[in-house]
């Protein structure tokens, strides 16, 4: 091979490895964009619903002003109702934002706003993710310790 076919040649894999490079670089770039959209849709999602919630506390004053230590709100249906929306929206809460202090403060907040429901026989543990009965659980330890109540024992 001629000295100018070298150098050609030598020019051709610089530019093979410099295009790779760049492709490796812009895949990089891209998933890392997708990654923050994703990231982003999912703290306005979990935004939405709780502002969703926040409606209904508004619209039904009634049941979100209730005495956390008032125990007939658990023969009522209309808070039963209540309170499991409440405890859904922590839930949807923790498991799209929960890995940040802020959102998992949030959906801890919602729960220690049901304790009585929570602590309850009536506590409806299937609609739960085990990730957030473990939040539930660490949330209302010190009530379930001074109850003698385990929280979903089975789950």
């Amino acid at each position: 091979m001629t000295d100018r076919a070298q150098r050609w040649s030598s020019w051709a894999n610089i530019a093979t490895v410099t295009a790779a490079v760049i492709a490796a670089a812009a895949f990089l770039w891209g998933a890392k964009t997708e990654l923050d959209a994703a990231r982003a849709q999912a703290l306005a999602s979990a935004l939405q619903v709780v502002q969703a919630q926040t409606q209904l506390a508004v619209e039904h004053p009634d049941l979100a002003m209730r005495d956390p230590e008032d125990r007939a709100a658990l023969d009522d249906p209309r808070y039963v109702w209540f309170a499991t929306h409440a405890l859904v929206t922590a839930n949807t809460v923790s498991a799209l934002a929960g890995d940040t202090p802020e959102w998992r403060s949030t959906a801890a907040t919602l729960i220690g706003q049901h304790l009585p429901f929570v602590l309850s026989e009536e506590f409806p543990c299937e609609l739960f993710t085990p990730a957030f009965l473990r939040l539930v659980r660490e949330s209302a330890q010190d009530a379930a310790a001074r109850e003698g109540v385990t929280i979903c024992p089975d789950r």
